[in-house]
């Protein structure tokens, strides 16, 4: 019996399987500069808006912030979702499911950027030692990111499911 995934069968892992998904990752890597490009050229005028001092315009930056994010993203798990991923979800579903996921973890990364900022002493629970308090921390953080990937890839398997219209006996195709 062969293993199945996302409802439909998969081949059993080979000798090259391995090396087939690390050489799928490569075009992530290799594109990985464009996206930090993005994200790092709006840092100019992010950091005009920040300084201002204006309320407006302090919401204005980190609005922009969230949607740079959020695009760079979810150009990042359509590509996880659709090449990486056992199944292949077909576009529609793969496209909302990964910009909804994309929303999310662009959102919650704000929040990680607004925790580090808190002037707390994390390493109070660990004895003063800051550096197991802030490791603890990001760790969490990267924990919650890869949950809500993972989530957000089973809302894309499950909205696939939903919209792949299926056949019902006497019906004709």
């Amino acid at each position: 019996m062969t293993p199945v995934s996302a409802g439909r069968a998969c081949a059993p892992p080979g000798r090259w399987e391995g090396w087939r998904s690390r050489l799928a990752v490569l075009p992530v890597l290799l594109l990985s500069p464009l996206g930090l490009l993005a994200v790092l050229g709006v840092a100019p005028e992010l950091a005009r808006l920040f300084g201002s001092g204006s309320t407006a315009r302090s919401a204005l930056a980190f609005y922009i912030a969230l949607n740079v994010d959020r695009v760079v993203l979810s150009l990042v798990l359509v590509y996880a979702y659709r090449a990486l991923g056992p199944g292949r979800p077909a576009w529609g579903p793969l496209l909302c499911g990964s910009f909804f996921t994309g929303a999310f973890i662009s959102g919650f990364l704000q929040g990680c950027v607004i925790f580090l900022a808190i002037p707390v002493n994390l390493g109070s629970p660990f004895g003063g030692l800051r550096s197991v308090g802030a490791a603890v921390g990001v760790t969490l953080w990267l924990w919650l990111f890869t949950a809500l990937a993972v989530l957000g890839y089973a809302i894309t398997l499950s909205l696939e499911r939903r919209w792949t219209p299926t056949s019902t006996p006497g019906s004709s195709v």
